[in-house]
């Protein structure tokens, strides 16, 4: 007996794979974001989980240890897991904060991104996340 079909329809017959999603590490998000300022951490509450990126120039040194020009910020994405949302969105979650922690672009409390006008107002010259 052979495994050969012949004479079939294939509209008849068709066969329809499902392909399980594709699992996303921790890992594979920092390897394509490349900052080594950059790490992802699950946080585990009573009200749920959710992902926190943290980006840490000093990492290892707290207190009167860390440099004056030491740069640290953290950022909360709201999922319960790595998988509701796809790689790239966890690069563009990632790399958002790393240009934004690396002047390339404006940030909340960036000074350049406000001036003031003759009579004395402050007007927003950029919003947060446009290049500068």
């Amino acid at each position: 007996m052979t495994d050969t079909v012949y004479n079939f329809d294939p509209d008849i017959f068709s066969i329809k794979v499902k392909r399980e999603k594709q699992r996303i590490t921790r890992a594979q998000i920092l390897k394509a974001i490349g900052c080594k300022h950059l790490s992802l951490e699950k946080v585990l509450t009573d009200a749920g989980n959710y992902f926190l990126f943290t980006y840490d120039t000093h990492p290892h040194l707290d207190g009167e240890d860390r440099p004056e020009g030491a740069d640290w910020a953290q950022h909360s994405v709201n999922v319960h897991q790595l998988n509701h949302m796809s790689l790239d969105e966890w690069i563009s979650e990632g790399s958002d904060m790393v240009k934004a922690m690396e002047g390339e672009t404006y940030g909340v409390d960036d000074p350049d991104r406000f001036a003031k006008d003759e009579d004395g107002n402050t007007i927003v010259v950029a919003r947060v996340g446009e290049p500068k």
